[in-house]
């Protein structure tokens, strides 16, 4: 038997919704727009090489593996379900109505802000620091962060806005900064990557 390393990619993924109110994703360098269930490799890997803000690629969101402390809740929870019949129902009748997820990420600061263009916790607290702007969540399991996608492997996303920010601070500890994202009910778990 084989395990997988304990390694985990997390990626923020700026998005938009189209008319029809599906997720859009943008490529961070070229701006091609991808839908949330057609993710490309190019997408995911123009944000694994992002690790840090700079001006050559000012897009918000990049890979905030490295910021993020290993206490993280990102994944699926409950779903909600209807039991709602109707007069010429038999038995009984349920069906999904909301996939459920939580995307709590807690990210470490920086103590020199000033070193925005090399440090990846300046660009985690960037990308999170206004509260509602879209995001699809890319979640991958048993690669290191810095590894570039490949074809057909397995990578969840979840589609989130930004919530408030929440500072810590305790008495000698590291300082941080709660991200609870806004869950909008969609979500891709274990999706094989396309080309």
């Amino acid at each position: 038997m084989k395990l997988l390393p304990g390694n985990e990619t997390v990626l923020a993924i700026p998005a938009f919704l189209n008319a029809a109110g599906v997720p859009q994703l943008v490529h961070a360098t070229n701006g091609t727009v991808v839908p949330f269930d057609g993710v490309t490799k190019a997408v995911l890997d123009s944000y694994i090489t992002k690790t840090a803000p700079a001006a050559a690629n000012p897009t918000l969101g990049g890979n905030l593996s490295g910021a993020i402390r290993d206490d993280m809740a990102l994944g699926l929870t409950g779903s909600e379900r209807s039991t709602s019949r109707t007069i010429t129902s038999v038995g009984r009748n349920e069906a999904l109505t909301f996939f459920n997820f939580q995307a709590n990420l807690t990210v470490f600061l920086d103590a020199d802000r000033a070193l925005s263009s090399a440090s990846v916790f300046n660009l985690a607290r960037i990308s999170t620091r206004v509260q509602g702007l879209p995001y699809v969540l890319a979640h991958r399991l048993g690669r290191r962060n810095t590894d570039l996608s490949v074809v057909g492997e397995d990578w969840s996303f979840y589609y989130a806005e930004t919530g408030q920010p929440v500072p810590g601070y305790g008495d000698g500890e590291e300082q941080t900064i709660a991200l609870n994202f806004v869950p909008k009910n969609l979500v891709n778990i274990a999706a094989a990557l396309g080309a």
